[in-house]
């Protein structure tokens, strides 16, 4: 019997019919065509993805969502998948189950694609059990590339027509209400129509949680949620997509062609000050752990302190011993709370005492989104005196969404900051390498309400608990942290970093950027004593991650040069200049397939080193014996230089 994976692999290019039973992990995207259309099917998660016209992307996904009364997306069981499928047409037909908690919420997937490019999803789904929900139904992404800054007509659900445009900054709120159908151009001649059937849909710009998307759902947050749904309750959602106008074929599109990553035009812009947070289990640092530090040459550490417990002096005498261990400065973030004009003082004793390196103070306040200015103002007040070279920051401890429309002014003294992760609506690995574009738009949406640098901190693969409070005292090293991403310690993890650097550095408008932790599973290396449940996070004990090796790639460069990058959905990469004036390449591949690449540079020799599955094991194990390996020597022909990447493989290129 043929696999999902089998079929994937050979396509659509015949006509047939087809059935599969339950889908195991690892099935593979199923290729499908609907006339002029072009798009992919994710049968793991029933999401229709990257429909095309020609080298146009009209739609990124349309797919279903439930979520619970705390915006946490349950993930599909998807089963019984019919496909039957023709070479320019094809029929979808599966069940799903959602299940978590007290949820039991089942539905039938219906997706159809005729000959002149309409596609219809249609989404039936029955509630098996009484639980809460903030959303359930069926949601479309519009490609923030195609789309921000171009106009669209939405059709209301009383019938009224109405001319919009898709924000080219990210809008801090919904850009299109009460919506019925949308309708926007891919080129002069095609557009494309959208049309919701079900329930009341409207728009968010999701670029405030770093999603790379506009993205279209039901219901509208105006309504009251979470709401009670009893068993029986039955939801239908239906999403029709038709071309309109002269479509737009091409036999060979853009994505299937060789990745190019150049730098001939190089504009050099300083490196943010880069830093990693200490550890939240509490665990002091090891002298090999500080050596392996050392090497990073780090800017600072952040250490987060809860003024309302009684244990943020010891975690503030431990940062201190272990900042000047490492040779770097103190990012100290202050969770304040009602009492903390008293709480304050306290503190300026004891970094006085401790003549504690503090580079920047960043303020929050436990009851707020957004720190208000009358506490940071206080904090500014107490503190400011301690050091006279380091800098304040306030904002959000949370996304970029609240930052953007609360959209505070403290005065130019005081940097803007916020935290950043990728997976708060989706977890795949597609989903976050198509949204690292997003991550440098929160910067340029920032830079319109505010001038001064960004403080991007910390970076997290996943949402961290809400406030980011807990955890703050000595931690529980006995338990995995509820927010840890296995993905941390693999070369995807170390991959996407490398992307969310490019990004966020390229933009020329970050103060610092904090990314992770120093040690554990949420760190760039093992503890000493290893992990505490091998079997769900599975690194070594002392091991060192992938992702180590992209900061100490980076260390003492102070400048880097962005890259023009043809595929950066698949492909990452960035440009560093050392103090003497040497330049480095680093580029990650993205996918789970081989992608040749080529390397765009004014050079004679290239010295190539390989982070892949053949040599990840020794870079983690013996990484100081890794990093000594010498370079293979590549010669440069016509300013090209061919890089054969495998599966999520990472490559350091010094050009000479």
């Amino acid at each position: 019997m043929q696999t999902v994976s089998d079929f994937a692999k050979s396509g659509p290019s015949l006509p047939f019919t087809l059935c599969f039973g339950l889908n195991g992990k690892g099935a593979l995207p199923i290729p499908l065509r609907s006339g002029p259309l072009t798009m992919w099917f994710d049968p793991q998660q029933a999401w229709i993805r990257h429909v095309r016209c020609g080298t146009h992307e009209v739609v990124r996904a349309i797919y279903a969502a439930v979520r619970d009364a705390q915006w946490q997306t349950l993930t599909p069981c998807v089963k019984e998948l019919r496909i039957d499928a023709r070479a320019e047409s094809f029929h979808l037909s599966f069940e799903v189950d959602c299940q978590q908690e007290s949820i039991d919420f089942g539905w039938h997937g219906d997706i159809t694609g005729d000959v002149r490019g309409c596609v219809t999803y249609t989404f039936e789904g029955r509630a098996r059990s009484r639980f809460l929900t903030n959303r359930m139904g069926l949601c479309v992404l519009h490609p923030v590339e195609e789309c921000a800054g171009k106009p669209c007509l939405i059709e209301n659900t009383d019938g009224h027509r109405t001319h919009a445009v898709f924000s080219h900054f990210i809008s801090p709120h919904q850009p299109a209400r009460r919506i019925r159908a949308i309708s926007y151009a891919i080129d002069a001649d095609t557009w494309v129509d959208l049309r919701f059937d079900g329930d009341e849909f409207e728009m968010e710009d999701q670029r405030n949680w770093t999603d790379d998307s506009f993205k279209t759902y039901s219901p509208p947050l105006d309504r009251p949620h979470p709401v009670i749904v009893e068993p029986g309750t039955r939801i239908e959602h239906r999403v029709h997509l038709e071309l309109a106008g002269q479509p737009i074929r091409a036999s060979k599109i853009s994505i299937d062609e060789p990745p190019v990553l150049s730098m001939l035009d190089p504009v050099v812009k300083p490196m943010p000050r880069l830093g990693l947070g200490f550890a939240s289990h509490g665990i002091p640092l090891t002298g090999k752990q500080v050596s392996r530090l050392q090497a990073l040459a780090l800017d600072h550490g952040r250490v987060d302190l809860n003024l309302g417990t009684a244990r943020w002096q010891n975690r503030l005498l431990q940062a201190t011993q272990e900042a000047r261990a490492l040779g770097i400065g103190l990012h100290v973030a202050l969770h304040l709370g009602d009492n903390a004009s008293a709480a304050l003082v306290d503190l300026a004793k004891v970094v006085n005492q401790l003549d504690s390196p503090v580079k920047l103070w960043l303020i929050y306040h436990q009851s707020e989104e957004v720190t208000s200015d009358p506490w940071v103002r206080r904090a500014v007040s107490h503190l400011s005196n301690h050091s006279s070279s380091a800098f304040f920051a306030a904002g959000t401890n949370l996304h970029f969404a609240e930052l953007n429309r609360h959209r505070p002014s403290y005065g130019p003294s005081i940097l803007p900051c916020f935290s950043m992760n990728p997976q708060v609506h989706a977890f795949d690995n597609v989903t976050l390498s198509e949204n690292l574009a997003a991550q440098s738009r929160t910067v340029e949406t920032l830079r319109q309400f505010n001038r001064q640098p960004a403080v991007v901190s910390p970076i997290t693969l996943r949402p961290r608990p809400a406030m980011g409070t807990e955890g703050l005292g000595a931690g529980a090293p006995e338990n995995l942290p509820a927010h840890m991403d296995v993905r941390q310690l693999s070369l995807f993890g170390a991959g996407w970093t490398l992307g969310s650097l490019a990004g966020l550095s390229g933009t020329g408008g970050v103060h610092s950027l904090t990314y992770y932790e120093m040690t554990g599973c949420l760190g760039v290396m093992e503890r000493e004593a290893g992990s505490v449940d091998p079997q769900t996070f599975p690194s070594s004990p002392g091991s060192v991650f992938p992702v180590y090796h992209v900061f100490a790639d980076l260390a003492n460069c102070p400048s880097i040069v962005p890259l023009r990058n043809s595929h950066p959905r698949q492909i990452q990469g960035m440009a560093a200049i050392d103090g003497e004036g040497r330049r480095r390449i680093l580029m990650s591949n993205l996918s789970d397939r081989p992608q040749p690449v080529h390397l765009r540079a004014n050079a004679s020799i290239a010295r190539v080193r390989y982070l892949d599955e053949s040599s990840v094991g020794q870079s983690q194990r013996e990484p100081e014996e890794y990093r000594r390996q010498t370079a293979v020597a590549i010669p440069v022909v016509a300013q090209c230089l061919p890089v054969l990447l495998s599966p999520f493989a990472l490559a350091r290129v010094d050009l000479e």
